[in-house]
């Protein structure tokens, strides 16, 4: 096997811009990150006169279900369930004794809570359409706790609740759009 700095394409990935392309006996070649991960399995595989297993196989393969760092999303939306169920019970309550907003958050609980356990549905079927709802469950206690804080202090330093939700919506969010393990969990 010998190494190219040549713009070349890669026979696993299908990349054209790589530091350095590494051509085998069989006149295949691969880039540097698929060398890097794949190199000793491929020059097996030639040995052999096996298949070669391309990234997206390979990647498809590892990372099914609800694993790895997918659980956190999952376990969040089992928590807004549970907040929503007792926000839900407080503004039933509040209601009650005729406070203010409080029949307007009734309504807004429940909702929220029927989002929620159908975003579980979906999530638990593997959907796509679970993925979405995940990321809409997420905007909508986003705006909910901005909402709140809103309602319940006057000076907006105050709005720390507000802050901490858009900070882990953000990185929920990036993660659910970018990982490879939800890319192929989320696939019906």
């Amino acid at each position: 096997m010998k190494y190219t700095v040549t713009k070349d394409k890669c026979s696993n990935c299908g990349k054209i811009r790589s530091k350095k392309f590494w051509t085998f006996k069989d006149k295949t070649r691969l880039c540097d990150d698929c060398h890097w991960r794949y190199g000793e399995l491929w020059q097996k595989d030639i040995d052999t006169k096996e298949t070669h297993p391309t990234y997206k196989e390979k990647i498809g393969q590892e990372l099914k279900g609800l694993g790895g760092w997918l659980i956190i999303p999952v376990s969040i939306m089992f928590v807004l369930i549970i907040s929503a169920i007792f926000s839900f019970i407080i503004s039933l309550v509040a209601s009650i004794s005729k406070t203010g907003w409080s029949l307007f958050f009734v309504f807004i609980y429940l909702g929220l809570l029927a989002l929620y356990i159908t975003t579980l549905v979906f999530i638990f079927q593997k959907s796509l359409l679970g993925k979405k709802l995940m990321i809409a469950s997420f905007y909508a206690n986003l705006i909910n706790t901005a909402i709140a804080d809103m309602l319940l202090y006057s000076d907006p330093e105050e709005y720390i609740a507000t802050g901490i939700t858009f900070f882990i919506t953000w990185i929920l969010i990036k993660y659910l759009n970018n990982s490879e393990r939800v890319k192929n969990t989320f696939t019906k």
